[in-house]
C-alpha cells in the first residue's frame, strides 16, 4: 500500500514534461519555454519550428547564415516577451514558421499585386500573398516612383478583419478589399488602388 502514494507522485512528474519540445524541459530557462513544455501543442510547434529552421539553415547562402542566427534570436527574445500565455505563443511560432517557409523556397512565390499609392512620394506595393504559409501571410516591397532611393520590405501575417483582408506587424496594418488597400506605417495611412498589369 505504501508503493501507491510514490507511483503517484511519479505520475504528477512525468505529467510536468509530458511533452517534447526542441530543447530539454529540464533546461527551460523562461517561462515561455516552460509552458512550451507543459503544452502538446505548443511544444509541436517548437519542434515544427526547429526542424524548418535547421533545413532553412543548412541550405542558406554561408556569407548570409550570421543574419538567419541573429534573426532566429532576436525571434526568440520576441517569443518570450509572451510569458506564459498560450495564445501568443503560438502565434509567434505561427509567424516565425511562414516566414522560414518563405525565406527558405519551401513555398511557391505566388504572383505579385501591385497597388499605386496616393501619397506624396507616390508610394508603390508589390505584393505577394502566401495563403499557403503556416499562416495567410504576406511580403510587401514598397517602392517610389520619383524616389529611386526609397525602397522597405515588410513582412506582414494574417490579422481578423471585418471585410477583405488584413496583415499586420508590430509597426504595419496593410488592409486589402475588391482593389483597393489601405497601407498603414507608424500611425500615417496612405490610400491604394491595384495597379492592373
Amino acid at each position: 500500500m505504501k508503493v501507491f502514494p510514490f507511483i503517484c507522485l511519479m505520475g504528477s512528474t512525468l505529467f510536468v514534461h509530458a511533452f517534447s519540445p526542441s530543447f530539454d524541459c529540464e533546461e527551460a530557462q523562461t517561462v515561455t519555454e516552460g509552458q512550451i513544455c507543459k503544452n502538446e501543442g505548443l511544444a509541436d510547434l517548437d519542434q515544427q519550428l526547429s526542424r524548418i529552421y535547421k533545413k532553412v539553415h543548412q541550405n542558406y547562402p554561408e556569407n548570409e547564415k550570421n543574419s538567419l542566427i541573429t534573426g532566429q534570436k532576436e525571434w526568440l527574445e520576441v517569443r518570450d516577451y509572451c510569458g506564459a500565455a498560450t495564445d501568443c505563443i503560438e502565434r509567434r511560432f505561427e509567424e516565425r514558421i511562414s516566414e522560414l517557409q518563405i525565406m527558405g523556397g519551401s513555398l511557391v512565390v505566388p504572383e505579385s499585386v501591385i497597388y499605386k499609392c496616393s501619397d506624396v512620394k507616390k508610394s508603390v506595393l508589390t505584393v505577394f500573398f502566401y495563403a499557403k504559409a503556416q499562416i495567410p501571410t504576406v511580403v510587401m516591397n514598397q517602392d517610389s516612383a520619383i524616389d529611386a532611393h526609397f525602397s522597405l520590405q515588410d513582412t506582414m501575417y494574417i490579422s481578423p478583419a471585418g471585410s477583405g483582408e488584413k496583415y499586420v506587424n508590430e509597426s504595419l496594418e496593410f488592409w486589402a478589399h475588391q482593389g483597393e488597400a489601405i497601407l498603414t506605417r507608424k500611425g500615417k495611412t496612405i490610400n491604394c488602388k491595384e495597379f492592373k498589369k
